[in-house]
């Protein structure tokens, strides 16, 4: 089966925003600001036009071979294997990925879409009393599902990968009734309503409305996917930059309370910012 999806748009880089420090939220630090933008403006044009080169054909050509990417780890996942099997190959596609050219945040969305998507591909057993008036129709069903999911882009297919199966079966809806698929934007607001890692999915609870609970409650329900004594650090890690993403940041730093949780923990968050930052990916000058 051949796969093919939406192209986004490109920007150019905003040097002053991508050298200025941030705060232990993640937002600018605006004692640097202006700092920033000195430093900026004393670099020649050319040097920053350079650079705004380099940042717009990196991306293009990431999201020109994203395609064959999802398509090389849905392949991946396709093939039946143990677990510990399963593992092993899931840390060397990252690497694999990367070795390619991919950026970390783009490897970690293809290979959640591409793990997602091959589990969604095969065909189960047909049962008479459970799955429709036919098996031809129960065919045709499951062929037009994978038509549906063929319309979404890389980040489309990463935000459903995160979303429990009451929030893709709302998407799924959606398209029946309208012809329409969410954009990426509508996808994120869903997949906050129904996030994967829920507390309450664990246990087969129906989540509730995130504004009548406190963000310091929402942020304890947040589980990895399986008990982390099995994992490896990469593997745990994986599931860290996963759950990481799953956060809307935004609130957090406009909550007393959440900012106080993370507080608790600001010498580790402050290492993880330097180790990021030390990272040969960052080093591309």
């Amino acid at each position: 089966m051949v796969w093919i999806f939406h192209v986004e748009n490109l920007s150019q880089m905003n040097l002053v925003e991508q050298l200025n420090p941030r705060r232990e939220d993640g937002g600018l630090d605006g004692r640097y600001t202006e700092l920033a933008k000195q430093i900026i403006g004393a670099i020649s044009r050319e040097t920053v036009s350079d650079l705004n080169e380099l940042f717009h054909q990196s991306n293009a050509i990431q999201t020109q071979f994203s395609r064959a990417g999802l398509r090389f780890v849905i392949g991946v996942f396709q093939v039946e294997m143990e677990d510990w099997q399963r593992k092993a190959f899931k840390k060397q596609l990252r690497y694999l990925l990367q070795e390619c050219g991919f950026k970390p945040s783009m490897t970690t969305k293809l290979i959640a879409a591409g793990e997602f998507v091959a589990g969604e591909l095969p065909l189960g057993d047909y049962n008479p009393d459970f799955d429709g008036p036919s098996e031809e129709l129960y065919k045709q069903e499951h062929d037009f599902y994978l038509r549906y999911l063929k319309g979404y882009g890389v980040g489309s297919l990463y935000l459903l990968s995160q979303m429990d199966y009451r929030g893709r079966i709302e998407a799924r809806q959606h398209y029946n009734e309208t012809n329409d698929r969410y954009n990426t934007r509508e996808l994120e607001v869903l997949k906050q309503q129904y996030p994967r890692w829920s507390a309450d999915h664990r246990a087969g609870k129906r989540q509730h409305n995130t504004d009548q609970y406190p963000l310091q409650q929402q942020l304890g329900q947040l589980e990895p996917a399986v008990d982390t004594y099995q994992l490896s650090t990469d593997e745990m890690l994986d599931q860290f930059v996963l759950l990481a993403q799953s956060i809307n940041w935004s609130a957090v730093g406009t909550h007393t309370e959440a900012r106080q949780l993370l507080a608790s923990i600001g010498p580790t968050l402050s290492f993880i910012s330097d180790l990021a930052h030390e990272s040969p990916y960052f080093q591309t000058i």
